[in-house]
């Protein structure tokens, strides 16, 4: 699975200046702790001079920021709440306080402290806050609002253009991600992270070559798996499987729990004829994280040595884990299609459609099953030929199974011009007459004779 990197907000430190009053030489060394990421000294010193002065503003807002450092948000909260009751003016306490509601996904209190802050004094960073609270509910409009008003505060904003890029790329306008990944990698050239995100930006507009070159350049930068792991994936769709091997070997060896990698490398294997490879490393994936995609492989590889029974285990398994997995569906369907049981591949068939209305295999194989069916009562040429168009209109004709299944269905219903002529068609493509010629022809027979075909 490809993954992006999203910029971490960071609280907003205070420094505050040095007093000459009892007790300074201990807020220093508290300050100091907290710099130095020492959170419990720090949190020892400042509650100490909390304890001298209980109405000592700077004190309860460091001591907040070490209690969120060390994750312990709700104190951390306690005490910026203090601050604000000691100080309702102070826009950092909303702000920080924001920071600590949305890291415990509070994101209605982050949000309201935000919008706080900005009413107090409107700046870029909160802004940029309350965008990555948008982001995390998936209010990418809002989200991207924030950010856009982050950048007209601070044009080199270079967090707030990539995080902006994120929000874009997950509404599928990638001209626009790719303009603000650029516009954040011109800020700061050597951001690993947002030439990764303009490569998954590039690949998703199916400019293979622009992605590979963004995960060539974030990988001089910095050599991750999940970069390996994305060229790898652009490499597959560019059919170049040695170097998706390549790319897998690396992303495994960088981390050797990356499942997805294992399942990548698998698929590798599998285009290149090497089963055995690839089931060893889909065995390996579902070692580290059972999925559903790689049940659903594995089971292939079962369908295709003829071991049904643990084929249809494992489309089973996937759809247990996903029961909106519609591949697990069609493939089990087959196997009920190959056994004869045509009510369960219709339900199959039926359930894969439902889940993927542009699966035009499991179309295709509904117009077969109504067209052919031995079983009269299951039979239904209407339907056949509905189905059947849909499957060659999503395949734009150029599936010849798809259009030999259309010719069954155009038969059935007694329109046999049209079923020579689509059984014709499909005869034409070299890979269906290698594999399917002889069949074919005698279907095609069939219909010039008037008559319907039926599967055995």
């Amino acid at each position: 699975m490809l993954t992006r990197c999203a910029t971490t907000l960071a609280a907003v430190v205070v420094l505050v200046p040095g007093l000459v009053l009892a007790g300074d030489d201990l807020f220093q060394k508290g300050f100091d702790a907290l710099n130095k990421k020492d959170y419990e000294f720090a949190i020892s010193c400042f509650s100490r001079v909390i304890r001298a002065d209980a109405t000592k503003i700077d004190a309860y807002f460091n001591r907040a920021l070490a209690y969120v450092g060390k994750k312990d948000y709700d104190k951390g909260i306690a005490d910026y709440t203090m601050v604000v009751k000691l100080n309702p003016k102070d826009e950092g306490a909303f702000y920080n306080r924001g920071l600590a509601y949305d890291a415990k996904k509070e994101y209605a209190k982050a949000i309201a402290d935000y919008n706080s802050a900005l009413k107090l004094k409107p700046k870029a960073i909160t802004y940029f806050g309350r965008g990555h609270t948008y982001y995390d509910i998936k209010e990418y409009d809002k989200a991207i609002a924030d950010y856009s008003e982050a950048i007209r505060l601070k044009p080199k904003y270079d967090d707030a253009l990539y995080n902006r890029g994120l929000a874009y790329y997950d509404i599928k306008e990638y001209d626009k991600a790719i303009a603000d990944y650029s516009e954040a990698i011109r800020l700061k050239p050597k951001d690993d992270s947002a030439l990764y995100n303009r490569g998954l930006a590039y690949e998703a507009k199916k400019e293979l070559d622009k992605a590979i070159a963004d995960f060539d350049a974030a990988i001089d930068l910095n050599p991750r798996d999940d970069v390996y792991y994305a060229r790898g994936h652009a490499y597959y769709a560019k059919k170049d499987y040695r170097q998706v091997l390549a790319d897998m070997d690396q992303a495994i060896k960088l981390n050797p729990k990356n499942d997805d990698a294992f399942y990548q490398r698998g698929l590798a294997h599998g285009a290149l004829n090497d089963e055995a490879a690839a089931l060893a490393d889909y065995n390996q994936a579902l070692k580290l994280a059972a999925k559903a995609n790689v049940l659903d492989a594995r089971g292939s590889i079962y369908y295709n040595r003829k071991d049904y029974d643990r084929a249809m285990a494992d489309y089973s398994a996937a759809i247990d884990l996903n029961p909106k997995y519609p591949f697990a569906y069609y493939n089990r369907g087959n196997i009920y299609l190959l056994r004869k049981n045509y009510p369960a591949a219709i339900q199959d068939y039926e359930k894969s459609v439902e889940l993927d209305g542009k699966h035009a295999l499991s179309y295709s194989a509904l117009a077969l099953i109504w067209a052919s069916c031995p079983r009269e009562g299951l039979r239904n040429g209407k339907k056949a030929v509905e189905y059947g168009k849909k499957a060659v209109a999503l395949t734009k004709m150029n599936d010849p199974l798809c259009l030999a299944d259309l010719a069954a269905a155009y038969a059935e219903v007694g329109n046999f011009e049209e079923a020579v002529r689509l059984q014709r068609r499909a005869l034409e493509f070299p890979g269906y007459e290698k594999q399917n010629g002889e069949h074919g022809r005698y279907r095609l027979k069939l219909y010039e004779d008037g008559k319907p075909y039926r599967e055995n």
